[in-house]
């Protein structure tokens, strides 16, 4: 497993060359199977051996998602909290002291009930 930190773009590409990999070798799993109707039968060992790859890509592909949306929450976060921090600068240059004061109590209070 890939332990090195990556771009949010680096785990969609990751994301979707594995989506790609797997709909190959689903793909040759599917002629295989119609083959064997026309009485072409597939070496049983590779058979097994594709479908443990197709299985073990549909893991790597959820862990790439759920890394993808660890990330996308990361983000998300560090943008708000970003936000909130040029919201209060911005307030106490605009309002003045007492408002924001009871502001600023009205939130603690409000914080403190929850």
């Amino acid at each position: 497993m890939n332990t090195i930190p990556v771009s949010i773009d680096d785990l969609y590409t990751m994301a979707e060359d594995t989506a790609r990999a797997m709909a190959q070798i689903r793909l040759q799993i599917d002629t295989a199977k119609s083959d064997s109707v026309a009485g072409i039968y597939a070496d049983p060992d590779w058979f097994r051996r594709a479908n443990y790859a197709l299985k073990m890509k549909g893991i790597e592909h959820q862990r790439l998602m759920r890394e993808m949306g660890k990330k996308k929450e990361e983000e998300r976060k560090a943008r708000a909290s970003t936000y909130e921090r040029f919201f209060e600068q911005e307030a106490k240059k605009i309002l003045s002291v007492e408002t924001y004061r009871e502001i600023q109590d009205k939130v603690f209070n409000l914080m403190n009930k929850e």
